[in-house]
């Protein structure tokens, strides 16, 4: 038989014996394992920790968190400032456009898209929607 040894309340182990231990608290299971808490006559599972938080994202992702009509005004904005010799939001696009992924926590990410908002390029919002978690079908790698 398969026996849960608990101590306060919580399964520290899991054995098979034919009957329970002299001196120890032990519950007939076939499925609680190690963390299990027994309480009420019943096994819990116990919760799992919350996942991390994604702050790695593929580069199209995260221009992707723009509307189109977004993108296509930082391209003719960024092309007009090269005209007037500002290369500023040009080399900005470029080097998103060279990397893989986007590290949402990378300061220079941040100034820049503070950058597009001061400009009014795009709104504080839409600044926060590039700048939140990856959701998991956005993660690098």
């Amino acid at each position: 038989m398969r026996y849960a040894i608990i101590e306060n309340g919580v399964v520290v182990n899991v054995v098979e014996a034919p009957e329970p231990m002299a001196g120890k608290e032990m519950v007939a299971t076939l499925e609680a394992g190690i963390g299990w808490t027994w309480s009420n006559g019943e096994f819990t599972r116990p919760s799992l920790p919350p996942a991390a938080p994604i702050r790695r994202i593929r580069t199209l992702a995260f221009r992707r968190r723009l509307p189109v009509e977004a993108r296509r005004a930082l391209t003719v904005a960024a092309s007009a400032a090269l005209d007037g010799g500002d290369a500023t939001l040009q080399t900005w696009l470029d080097d998103l456009a060279a990397s893989r992924e986007v590290d949402l926590d990378d300061p220079e990410v941040a100034d820049g898209v503070a950058a597009l908002v001061a400009a009014g390029l795009i709104s504080a919002g839409q600044a926060q929607t590039l700048l939140a978690d990856g959701e998991p079908v956005e993660a690098a790698g």
